[in-house]
């Protein structure tokens, strides 16, 4: 049915989207009310009832970092751009046409930097050390699902890592900008951050 109302819009993705995202189905909740109730008729979900939250992709959270900072470069289209990576990874010496130079180079400047993660080149053979620990696939095999693992690194890096440190300090930044009292800065902070106040 999909398939014919998307070809019956002349291959009109935005309306295949609005269509989807309108319906009841898409806008369900994620809790039910009679969830004890709901457990007992259909313990595995088959009747898919309530959305099972799932936990946001290496990429996802890499953007949402960023946006949630205020440097998430939200520009469509052109050259891949080269994201910061953990700098013993980027500096490791690599043999490019029988000369040594460091393995990676971020792009420039923050904007080309900050960029969405679809569009950060991936060098085969050299994983960005932030997107393999939260579970990317590798670039040389075939992935038909992600792994979800969740393992104590993940934690360590969320709280301890340099990236987690500059993002850190931009929010602080954005959010000292925005507003002049301690209150409403903390106010704005959990908003950006959870998407509530």
């Amino acid at each position: 049915w999909l398939a014919r109302t998307f070809q019956n819009n002349g291959g009109s993705f935005k309306k295949l989207h609005r269509l989807i995202m309108m319906s009841r189905v898409y806008r369900q909740a994620s809790h039910h009310p009679g969830i004890d109730k709901l457990r007992e008729k259909d313990p595995g979900n088959l009747l898919l009832a309530v959305f099972e939250p799932r936990r946001l992709s290496a990429e996802e959270l890499r953007d949402s970092m960023l946006a949630i900072s205020g440097e998430l470069n939200a520009t469509r289209g052109g050259l891949p751009v080269f994201p910061e990576i953990n700098m013993e990874v980027a500096l490791s010496p690599r043999m490019i046409q029988f000369s040594l130079s460091p393995a990676y180079q971020p792009s420039r400047t923050p904007a080309e930097r900050n960029r969405r993660t679809i569009y950060a080149y991936r060098v085969r053979g050299q994983a960005n050390p932030f997107f393999e620990l939260f579970n990317q696939p590798n670039p040389n095999d075939s992935c038909e699902e992600r792994e979800s693992a969740a393992v104590t690194p993940q934690a360590f890096t969320l709280l301890n890592s340099q990236v987690m440190s500059d993002r850190s300090i931009a929010l602080a930044l954005r959010v000292e900008k925005e507003f002049d009292t301690l209150h409403l800065q903390v106010k704005r902070a959990v908003q950006l951050a959870f998407g509530r106040v």
